[in-house]
């Protein structure tokens, strides 16, 4: 950015987002999306998941590195599960996502029949919804729930 600013001659100040990255929450958007659209912002930097939600409202540029949807499981866990399927089928241990985001989006609306299989599982009980990263750290450590 400065040495950007030197080409330029314009001016930078960073700062950090206010409530993350950016929901579409009934219509008024958070985050470093919400600071674009309301022109507090003119670019944000972060690895802010490009999804159709976020590519209506603003511009993305090339994406320098793609990592795609993981769980958080406890090691006890992963000698059980390895793949999306394991996880898909079986009932020992819970899984759910974030109530409101790209994830749930992305489980919604997916054809794979594993990813649609498990949306089946997760919006049959809605305490497979969690409201924050933290509520499912606590939910993860306490118990079997992925």
């Amino acid at each position: 950015m400065k040495q950007i600013t030197q080409l330029n001659g314009h001016n930078f100040s960073l700062y950090l987002s206010p409530n993350g990255y950016g929901f579409n929450f009934h219509g008024k958007w958070t985050g470093m999306v919400g600071e674009l659209l309301k022109q507090r912002a003119d670019i944000a930097v972060a690895d802010l998941t490009i999804n159709s939600d976020r590519k209506a409202v603003v511009d993305f540029s090339t994406p320098f590195f793609e990592s795609g949807i993981s769980a958080l499981l406890l090691k006890s866990q992963t000698n059980q599960i390895k793949s999306w399927n394991d996880l898909g089928n079986q009932t020992e241990i819970s899984f759910g996502i974030l109530e409101s985001g790209p994830t749930r989006r992305l489980f919604q609306s997916s054809e794979d029949p594993v990813i649609r299989k498990m949306w089946r599982m997760i919006s049959s009980n809605s305490s497979n919804f969690v409201l924050s990263y933290t509520d499912a750290l606590r939910r993860i450590t306490s118990g079997k729930y992925i």
